[in-house]
């Protein structure tokens, strides 16, 4: 069916693919491992989840492209990967220059 007349149309942002979800090591366990309150303690066993896990890149990049601040993904911590987006802005200003 076409759009309504005088309808404006809403564009969404792709959807990012997220198949690489469906092999994560972390299926099934429970969200407070990755999204911990005491942070130090569960930050140690989510990064030996993540470690054996074979889309840890995948996750770490979905996590930076949609933004997503809050737990651990690809086995870092929110100031982790705020660290790792300085660090790649940084290093693509210097290619830019060079």
């Amino acid at each position: 069916m076409s759009a309504l007349a005088g309808v404006p149309q809403i564009r969404s942002r792709p959807r990012a693919d997220t198949r690489w979800q469906e092999r994560a090591a972390c299926i099934g366990l429970p969200s407070e491992v990755f999204f911990p309150e005491n942070k130090r303690h569960v930050l140690l066993g989510a990064r030996r989840v993540c470690d054996a896990c074979p889309v840890k890149s995948e996750c770490l990049e979905h996590a930076l492209a949609q933004n997503e601040w809050h737990g651990i993904w690809g086995g870092l911590s929110v100031d982790q990967r705020r660290e790792l987006v300085r660090r790649r802005k940084t290093e693509a200003r210097k290619g830019v220059r060079a």
